[in-house]
């Protein structure tokens, strides 16, 4: 796909990952992806950028000690696209949302805040200065969608809906998914977590990345040291799996239905 120089408001638009053991976890996904590791300039090599044939794709990086202590689990952190973080972080409150961490700038770079929706799901606002977010989307190797799983869909889709902008668009059949709806396209989804999920399992953002056979890739996932979570399933929007790195980050895969139709 061309190189993406701009994402909707309300888009996902960047994920990273604090990682307690940033040398294994680097090794595993440019295994797995065939990502390249680029130290950020004044990180001192904690936050590696991951770039696919030179374009910026996510990022991993060590998890500071205070957060390994605490028994912090490793988690992707997806980035939604905001117009004005401080405004929209303003109004995080008055929709039933937590402002965790509040706005920080990142010089030149954007500026971010922590919050959580109503239902309790972690996600990030991002305000984009020179950093857009991911230059790739949907090839192989990159992201291909993010989705929110919760116990309150509905709760959720108004919040994010007054929040960000976007329209909503429930799939037919008793689904439990919901779509939220940019101006052209669909950005991303909600998940109803129904009685089957574990109660220990809280609401949480999934990303997936997008693999020309998800068989395949699940049995590369192993071979790294990773594990697999859900087995490869068939969709109408492709064959996903759910998989888990060396340290427990879990994430998708996902070859979509266009590409096997190939």
């Amino acid at each position: 796909m061309p190189e993406k120089t701009s994402y909707a408001a309300g888009a996902p638009c960047w994920a990273d990952m604090a990682t307690p053991d940033l040398e294994a976890t680097t090794r595993f996904y440019t295994g797995l992806f065939g990502w390249t590791a680029n130290p950020v300039p004044g990180s001192g090599g904690t936050y590696n950028t991951m770039t696919l044939d030179g374009r910026e794709v996510c990022a991993v990086f060590a998890m500071p000690e205070q957060r390994k202590a605490s028994g912090e689990r490793p988690a992707w952190l997806v980035y939604l696209n905001v117009p004005d973080v401080r405004q929209a972080a303003a109004r995080v409150p008055d929709l039933g949302g937590q402002v965790l961490v509040p706005v920080y700038d990142v010089p030149a770079v954007g500026s971010m805040a922590l919050i959580s929706d109503p239902t309790g799901g972690p996600v990030a606002l991002w305000q984009a200065g020179t950093h857009i977010g991911a230059r790739v989307w949907g090839d192989p190797g990159a992201m291909a969608w993010n989705e929110l799983a919760t116990r309150d869909r509905d709760a959720a889709a108004v919040f994010f809906a007054q929040l960000l902008g976007v329209g909503t668009q429930d799939l037919e059949g008793g689904s439990g998914y919901t779509m939220l709806m940019g101006p052209e396209h669909p950005v991303a989804g909600i998940l109803q977590m129904n009685e089957l999920w574990p109660q220990e399992i809280p609401p949480h953002w999934m990303s997936y990345f997008s693999v020309i056979d998800t068989d395949e890739a699940v049995a590369h996932v192993t071979d790294l040291g990773g594990s697999v979570e859900v087995p490869p399933f068939d969709t109408p929007f492709g064959r996903i799996s759910v998989v888990a790195d060396p340290v427990g980050g879990y994430f998708s895969l996902v070859s979509p239905a266009e590409a096997e139709e190939d």
